[in-house]
C-alpha cells in the first residue's frame, strides 16, 4: 500500500512516497541554493575577522537539517568552498572550526532530506546568536 505524505517546507512543498511494505521513502524536490550571490557578497573573507572578538563577529548565514538538529551558523567564507563558523549537532554546546559547502550540499538529516539555508535569517552577532 502507498502512503502519500505532504509538507510545508520554507523552500518548497515536499512530495514524499512512503512505502509502508519496505520503510523506503523517496524524495521529489527541488534543491535549494545553500549560497546566494548576495550570501556570497555579505560574506567576509576567510581570516579576515581574526582581530574581532568572537563574541562580536556577525554571523552572515545559517544553515539547518530540517528533519535533524544540526545547525550551522557561518562567518567567513573563502569565496570558493571553505566556510568558518559554528557548528552544533542540538545537543551538546555549538564548535568554533571549518565546514565545507561541498558537505554541507552532500549532507543527509535523518529522513534524507538536504541542508537548507534560514531564507529568514538575517545578519547577527554570534553573541545574540548564542543566547
Amino acid at each position: 500500500m502507498m502512503t502519500f505524505c505532504y509538507f510545508l517546507s520554507e523552500s518548497a512543498f515536499r512530495l514524499y512516497f512512503c512505502f509502508k511494505t519496505s520503510y523506503n521513502c523517496f524524495v521529489r524536490r527541488n534543491a535549494m541554493m545553500l549560497l546566494t550571490k548576495a550570501n556570497r557578497n555579505s560574506l567576509p573573507a576567510l581570516y579576515s575577522q581574526e582581530h574581532v572578538p568572537v563574541n562580536e563577529q556577525v554571523v552572515q548565514v545559517k544553515f539547518f537539517t530540517p528533519d535533524s538538529s544540526w545547525t550551522w551558523w557561518a562567518v567567513e567564507f573563502d569565496g570558493e568552498d571553505r566556510f568558518f563558523g559554528w557548528a552544533t549537532d542540538g545537543a551538546n554546546a555549538p564548535e568554533l572550526g571549518y565546514f565545507s559547502l561541498s558537505e554541507l550540499r552532500s549532507a543527509r538529516g535523518a529522513m534524507g532530506l538536504p541542508v537548507e539555508r534560514d531564507m529568514y535569517f538575517s545578519p547577527t552577532r554570534w553573541a545574540d546568536v548564542a543566547s
